[in-house]
C-alpha cells in the first residue's frame, strides 16, 4: 500500500509541476527511496 501510494503521489506532483528539470527529480527521488525501502518477497 505504501508503494502505490508513494507513486500514485510521486505522479501527481510531477504533473502538477511546470517545470520538466523538477518533476524528473521528483520521480527519480521517489523511485530511489522506493528501491531502498523494498523488502525482499
Amino acid at each position: 500500500m505504501l508503494t502505490l501510494s508513494a507513486l500514485v503521489g510521486a505522479a501527481l506532483m510531477a504533473r502538477a509541476v511546470d517545470d520538466r528539470e523538477l518533476s524528473d527529480e521528483l520521480l527519480a527521488a521517489v523511485a530511489e527511496q522506493l528501491k531502498r525501502n523494498e523488502s525482499p518477497a
